[in-house]
């Protein structure tokens, strides 16, 4: 049941598409009968509903693949388990505020080929509170989905490893996601305490560097506990810090 709402990708956790149309039809069914007297049932044998359903059904999901699309591109700049009013202010800006006047140009677009002014209906009073709201309960749906994919807090992390312009983050249990933040933002969400930032290009986990050393060439190489006798370069400017380490542990 849990693979029709999240699937799990090389960014993390994401909402499948079965959930978001499926957002999308409950919001179009809601925004259709929306500001009406008549029950549900009297509503829905109208000859007006199934045209008025499938023009929400599509409105909605244009909002919702917006809304989805610009979360996405604000996880990878912004962490979305981090309080950042930056990042609060660019959301309401991207996820709240564009799909609203999207959706309200739309809906105006479907009133003036019905031979309305959306001024003159109910939207305004109506449906635009409404969109405004299910607009805020999806930012909250999509935020949460963002933080169950954090890869900073679900699992132990072993080692980072920048190649090609994205970071690959290896985990404990042999699995893998890529994040696109800097190295720098990552050790300093991880913290000094338990990882180091090694100026070649990873991170380490202190209590998974099983032991350090010079190879032939005369560079300074750490052996990894997991994997199993992975060898990583570091940089000569740290290795006082490991001798020191090792020391002392």
């Amino acid at each position: 049941m849990k693979a029709l709402f999240f699937n799990q990708s090389g960014t993390g956790q994401r909402l499948t598409i079965f959930f978001r149309i499926t957002l999308a039809a409950v919001a179009g069914h809601l925004i259709s009968i929306g500001g009406e007297f008549q029950s549900q049932s009297e509503l829905m044998k109208l000859p007006g509903y199934p045209m008025a359903l499938f023009t929400s059904i599509l409105i909605a999901i244009i909002a919702i693949e917006h809304v989805n699309y610009s979360i996405i591109r604000l996880h990878r700049r912004f962490p979305f388990y981090e309080d950042d009013y930056l990042k609060i202010s660019w959301q309401l800006i991207t996820c709240v505020l564009a799909p609203f006047v999207t959706i309200f140009i739309l809906a105006t677009i479907y009133y003036a080929l019905h031979g309305h002014l959306i001024l003159d209906t109910m939207w305004t009073a109506d449906h635009g509170w409404q969109v405004l709201f299910m607009l805020l309960i999806l930012n909250m749906i999509f935020g949460i989905a963002m933080i169950r994919s954090n890869p900073l807090i679900e699992r132990t992390i072993t080692y980072i490893v920048h190649e090609d312009g994205i970071n690959k983050i290896n985990y404990n249990d042999n699995s893998w996601e890529l994040d696109r933040r800097s190295l720098y933002d990552l050790a300093e969400l991880l913290g000094a305490d338990e990882y180091i930032l090694n100026p070649k290009k990873t991170i380490l986990r202190l209590d998974n560097i099983k032991v350090a050393f010079d190879d032939r060439e005369g560079n300074f190489m750490v052996e990894l506990t997991h994997p199993q006798g992975m060898l990583i370069a570091v940089s000569d400017r740290q290795r006082k810090y490991y001798i020191k380490f090792f020391r002392q542990n």
